[in-house]
């Protein structure tokens, strides 16, 4: 069947639509700040503030949801 579109893997297609954002840079930020320390999303905003990433707090929470949903953060009761 030419026309049957494939089923991906639901987590690839959560990498492909994390690889697709304009905010990478700052998840880049975001992973290097939390690879020693688990901390809550606005500390997590906080710290990033103090380090001269100025994106807003939304972006902070999208950021963490798509790098959880695509396996790379754990969150655990508001923590990452």
């Amino acid at each position: 069947m030419k026309n049957e579109k494939r089923r991906s893997d639901p987590s690839s297609d959560d990498i492909t639509r994390l690889l697709k954002e304009s905010s990478l840079p700052s998840r880049i930020d975001i992973i290097s700040l939390l690879k020693d320390d688990c901390v809550n999303l606005s500390e997590l905003h906080k710290r990033l503030k103090a380090n001269g990433v100025k994106i807003p707090v939304s972006t902070v929470y999208r950021a963490v949801n798509n790098l959880s949903a695509a396996g790379i953060l754990d969150k655990k009761d508001g923590e990452v």
